[in-house]
């Protein structure tokens, strides 16, 4: 089974198209979660993506409205893929029941 954790590492291309092998990790869980920040200054203290003024919630909202991946990097030149997995990966510990919240880093203004 594939993990969501996991970027394709396309090796060969074929007359069908491309081949994937799933081994190449982007970032370990712990180091995703790391991107995901709370300040109290900023969005009401909602969770943030490194510090930045950009919500978990944005993100997963422009994903859920059919933005690719490429699309939000493109919109916001500060945000790396692992961010985007950092919300994917928050939001799913999240409706999974996790209290994710206590190892978010709180930063006070």
């Amino acid at each position: 089974m594939r993990s969501p954790y996991f970027t394709p590492w396309c090796w060969l291309r074929t007359a069908e198209g491309r081949q994937c092998r799933w081994e190449i990790p982007v970032a370990t869980e712990p180091e995703l979660l790391e991107r995901i920040t709370v300040r109290a200054d900023v969005f009401g203290g909602k969770p943030i993506i490194r510090d930045m003024r950009i919500a978990v919630e944005h993100v997963l909202g422009m994903l859920a409205a059919g933005d690719s991946a490429e699309t939000i990097l493109d919109e916001y030149p500060v945000l790396e893929r692992e961010d985007i997995q950092a919300c994917l990966l928050f939001a799913h510990r999240s409706i999974a029941g996790e209290d994710v919240h206590e190892r978010v880093p709180v930063h006070e203004s």
